[in-house]
């Protein structure tokens, strides 16, 4: 507790917002079925997508993508992108 407490004294409250370069981390889910559409052959369509936006998208077997990058509109335009292929 006495490290709790110094630390309270130090830092009395968390910041408001997130420095512009933290990650912004964007969740979505999908019917794991499409997954490879999202993919495409050779990974086709993800890298293109990944290569227009710059943002970093992992994609679990369930269906989940997270797509992560420091600019939040660019998670915004990737998503539309997948959006656009489903």
């Amino acid at each position: 507790m006495e490290i709790l407490d110094s630390m309270l004294s130090t830092i009395p409250a968390s910041r408001g917002e997130l420095s512009r370069y933290a990650p912004k981390i964007l969740t979505m889910t999908i019917n794991p079925d499409k997954i490879r559409d999202v993919i495409g052959p050779s990974g086709k369509q993800i890298n293109k997508i990944i290569e227009d936006t710059g943002v970093k998208i992992d994609i679990e077997q369930d269906g989940t993508i997270f797509i992560s990058s420091t600019e939040e509109d660019m998670n915004q335009k990737a998503k539309k992108k997948l959006l656009k292929i489903l």
